[in-house]
């Protein structure tokens, strides 16, 4: 509300909820009578993000928006509610319905129809990684839409569902080994509820901004493992939810894609949280999980932001991972080039027809060469080394500190480097082998 004082200077006052019940009504049997859901809606001079109001005239296509978003408040945060209380059993709700509820949401998140075939999607979400789920929910973004889900705090709700699996089982882990079989509808539906917020923000730089300036109460949630580690813990009882879902990024359920993808396409996010503490937060998942692909994409993440180099970051990533060779080899696949009189290894084809075709190659494997591929005719002349990939790994990956499983692991054929750096011998094995 804009109005002007009289000594002539323009005053601006804001719609906002004081986050307070209204006193009794005078006279009220109860105490609680009338106001189970009223709040003091005041004008103040200060404009603050949370729960500001506004008051806008809608259009009718954009009123039947607000009335659907608003429909779906309620199951969301009927679901939320239900899983965060422990005395409620998981088997209360139907796990299919919420998982229904969500996915036609985040079909509303996007133009036209994404196509989702019918299937269990609770195997889906639970067997697939989340970088690969999250490219099944790919489309252009409804931002009319992503506006009102905000707008109506719809997005708040999915936020809290996020939330939900850690505040039942705090301080233990939601989804650890040994946890109930009853919490893998809520451990699917974790992925899906990180896929919702992917597409809420997609492309709609106001709701990343929300993302980034929105706080929540932890109430009687005990902080989540690694946050107050990491130095995101503050005052009020109230965290970031970007720091949020920065200490969940060790379960490998969408947050660290969630991240990355709003990391991807702020320019403010980016500035705040792409620190040299994070890369080494991502750096020591990958050395400790292995290169899972939600961990090797922030990396990508923050050295552009909408297709535009980020050199700052490129820098940093750089230095912090790449300059020192002993750290370079826990995080790395090198790619490596040795000369064909250093390494004797039989030629592989690189057409069909290649007069280097000798007895030596089985009919499969001259089938496995594609007739097209770029550099094709310097591939002909032979006018390069042999290339080859190698990495730190180890057939007990799982129980040691190497970067991976080895070649021998993976059952691929693997050759002593006969030149290693820094007399460290290393397995070689041919990029052909390795991708082909």
């Amino acid at each position: 509300h804009r109005f002007t004082l009289p000594a002539g200077r323009e005053q601006v006052l804001y719609l906002h909820n004081a986050e307070e019940r209204k006193p009794p009504r005078v006279g009220a049997a109860e105490e609680n009578e009338g106001i189970t859901r009223s709040f003091h809606a005041v004008f103040c001079t200060g404009r603050s993000v949370q729960d500001n109001l506004k008051a806008m005239l809608a259009r009718p296509i954009e009123l039947s928006r607000i009335n659907l978003a608003k429909a779906y408040l309620r199951p969301v945060y009927a679901y939320a509610m239900t899983l965060i209380d422990p005395a409620i059993p998981l088997t209360s709700q139907d796990p299919k319905l919420v998982v229904d509820t969500f996915l036609a949401l985040i079909e509303l998140q996007v133009k036209g129809s994404l196509g989702l075939k019918k299937q269990d999607w609770i195997r889906a979400a639970n067997d697939t990684m989340p970088a690969a789920f999250s490219k099944l929910f790919s489309g252009s973004p409804d931002t009319m839409f992503q506006d009102v889900c905000r707008d109506v705090k719809l997005v708040d709700a999915v936020f809290l569902a996020t939330l939900a699996a850690y505040r039942r089982t705090s301080p233990n882990m939601p989804f650890e080994a040994g946890a109930p079989p009853e919490m893998l509808p809520a451990k699917a539906l974790q992925k899906i509820s990180h896929v919702l917020l992917q597409r809420m923000a997609a492309g709609n730089a106001a709701s990343q901004s929300y993302f980034g300036r929105r706080k929540h109460h932890r109430g009687s949630e005990v902080m989540l493992p690694g946050a107050k580690a990491a130095g995101h813990e503050e005052a009020e009882g109230k965290a970031n939810w970007i720091d949020t879902m920065l200490s969940q990024l060790e379960d490998p359920l969408g947050a660290a894609v969630t991240v990355s993808a709003l990391l991807a396409t702020s320019d403010a996010l980016m500035k705040k949280y792409a620190t040299p503490d994070l890369v080494e937060k991502f750096k020591d998942m990958i050395d400790r999980l292995g290169p899972q692909p939600r961990l090797i994409a922030f990396f990508s993440a923050i050295c552009a932001i909408n297709g535009k180099p980020i050199k700052a970051n490129q820098e940093m990533v750089l230095r912090l991972l790449w300059m020192r060779p002993e750290e370079r080899i826990k995080s790395f696949l090198e790619v490596v080039p040795v000369s064909a009189s250093d390494l004797q290894t039989k030629p592989w084809p690189v057409i069909p027809g290649d007069p280097r075709q000798g007895p030596d190659h089985t009919d499969h494997e001259k089938a496995r060469f594609p007739p097209e591929f770029i550099g094709k005719d310097v591939a002909q002349e032979a006018s390069y080394l042999p290339v080859y990939v190698t990495w730190d790994g180890s057939e007990t990956w799982a129980t040691s500190g190497e970067l991976f499983f080895n070649a021998e692991y993976f059952g691929l054929e693997a050759h002593d480097d006969p030149n290693p750096p820094l007399s460290v011998p290393r397995r070689l094995v041919r990029i052909e082998h390795f991708l082909w």
